[in-house]
């Protein structure tokens, strides 16, 4: 896996131009070149979700492999987490990265009016390109399920039957298997207070999707076990994902919270 060195982008206000939607940046390495798409406009992004430049460069850039992420997705692309399991990269054709730049604008725009929106969070638009080989587009994200030391159990949801089971990794298995609609059957989560706005912002976003004609997304959630000390508080919603973010790998109890995102896989 080839070391990737990202442009350095200045300290910049929050108003962004035209400009910096259209900006394409090339870096020349010794082995390739890498083209990195609307850089302003993503590094605004990263630093509202508090993702600082270090890290993202760090996290690309480290001298550790990719983890390649194994896929059934019809898409045929090819999906891998950064080394520290915080990023998730996806490849992408030219009119799908056409597609995401093109409505880059409204995507910024409605993550600041809606802050608590459930859609996935783009962190970068790139492009490599080695001799005598195909160009490779490809897409950053923030992970869903990162940290991800207390979480046993991931799904992928799509409200419909159809080839929608995967077969669970055998008991004692390092594999990490993405779960589906089938898989979840018979299973509830209870959300009490926070039913209401999460349903208003599910209402929200997919109101958004269909404005962009997008036909095909998911609701990925995990099961996470809680601590001694969360079962018996009344902890927001919010708190839960809060805390869960700050968390380290400690002993299980069999209480779980979910954690939601809106994931688009494809236009």
């Amino acid at each position: 896996m080839r070391k990737l060195h990202l442009p350095q982008l200045k300290p910049r206000t929050n108003e962004l131009s035209d400009e910096d939607y259209r900006l394409e940046v090339t870096q020349i390495h010794k082995d390739f070149t890498m083209e990195t798409f609307a850089g302003p406009v993503f590094s605004l992004l990263r630093g509202a979700l508090g993702v600082s430049e270090q890290e993202y460069q760090q996290s690309l850039s480290s001298s550790s492999c990719y983890l390649q992420f194994i896929s059934n997705s019809k898409s045929k692309a090819d999906f891998f987490l950064t080394n520290d399991k915080s990023l998730f990269l996806k490849t992408q054709n030219k009119r799908e990265i056409k597609f995401l730049l093109s409505n880059l604008k409204i995507y910024v725009e409605h993550l600041k009016r809606f802050p608590h929106s459930l859609l996935v969070k783009f962190l970068g638009v790139h492009r490599i390109n080695i001799p005598h080989r195909q160009k490779k587009y490809f897409i950053v994200m923030q992970s869903v399920f990162y940290p991800d030391d207390r979480l046993n159990a991931r799904y992928d949801i799509k409200g419909c039957e159809v080839s929608r089971w995967t077969e669970p990794a055998p008991e004692g298995s390092h594999i990490i298997v993405v779960l589906k609609d089938l898989n979840f059957e018979g299973q509830y989560i209870s959300l009490e207070r926070q039913r209401a706005w999460l349903l208003q912002q599910l209402e929200i976003d997919t109101h958004f999707l269909r404005r962009l004609n997008v036909l095909d997304y998911s609701l990925l959630l995990a099961h996470q076990p809680l601590h001694h000390d969360e079962r018996h508080q009344s902890l927001s919603f919010a708190s839960l994902i809060m805390r869960a973010k700050k968390s380290v790998s400690l002993s299980c109890c069999p209480h779980f919270v979910a954690l939601f995102w809106w994931f688009i896989i494809s236009t």
